[in-house]
């Protein structure tokens, strides 16, 4: 169809499988998506971005559950920090959460800033898989 993208061809922007934008589709995950007969096609006009929400629902059970975890220990970690309330502790802080924690300093730092960001969506492990959106 002139003008829309059918399922293949909205996978390959979107960076993940034809089945996976079939469903995004039909759920209403792809909005503007028409069902024309048996196949659904996509409005060439609208870009089509992965939200960050959308990013997270198509993530695999195991990243989605990765990400929840390292949400869960930086958000642990500023409830510490607002109890230290030393801004010249904080990086003591840090670290005495960290050892606590048995996470990296760093990794803790990166994690914060990747939440603050990308709120938990920004945690996920992007390595592998095609459902990651192309950069």
């Amino acid at each position: 169809m002139k003008g829309k993208l059918n399922n293949k061809e909205a996978a390959k922007l979107l960076g993940c499988s034809a089945r996976q934008a079939r469903r995004l589709s039909t759920g209403g995950g792809l909005e503007l998506a028409v069902k024309v007969g048996d196949s659904w096609y996509v409005p060439t006009e609208i870009p089509i971005r992965l939200t960050s929400e959308l990013r997270f629902a198509m993530a695999p059970r195991e990243k989605r559950e990765g990400a929840i975890r390292r949400a869960a220990v930086v958000i642990a970690c500023d409830d510490y920090l607002r109890l230290t309330k030393n801004e010249y502790r904080q990086r003591a802080a840090h670290q005495e959460f960290a050892a606590k924690k048995k996470v990296g300093v760093r990794s803790l730092y990166r994690w914060r800033a990747k939440y603050v960001s990308g709120g938990i969506a920004g945690l996920l492990d992007l390595r592998g898989g095609q459902w990651q959106s192309k950069r």
